[in-house]
């Protein structure tokens, strides 16, 4: 029972020793969010923000989570 403790810990080393270099970061270029202007969002009866057509406009592109006031929703 010892060897196979052993065994499986040293399996186990040499694994961790080959991910010590690697990052969990994405590769997508980071982007700035937007500073919030007046009319960018509102508060909803359940108290969550809610981004209105003219943030996404300003914004540019669809983040595709299906945003209600999205400008760039999809033709089915």
């Amino acid at each position: 029972m010892t060897e196979n403790v052993s065994r499986s810990f040293s399996v186990y080393n040499k694994y961790s020793k080959s991910l010590r270099g690697l990052s969990m970061k994405s590769k997508k270029k980071q982007i700035a969010p937007l500073e919030l202007i007046s009319g960018d969002y509102y508060i909803n009866e359940d108290g969550l923000m809610v981004f209105t057509t003219q943030y996404h406009k300003r914004r540019g592109y669809c983040c595709a989570n299906e945003c209600k006031h999205c400008p760039y929703k999809k033709i089915k």
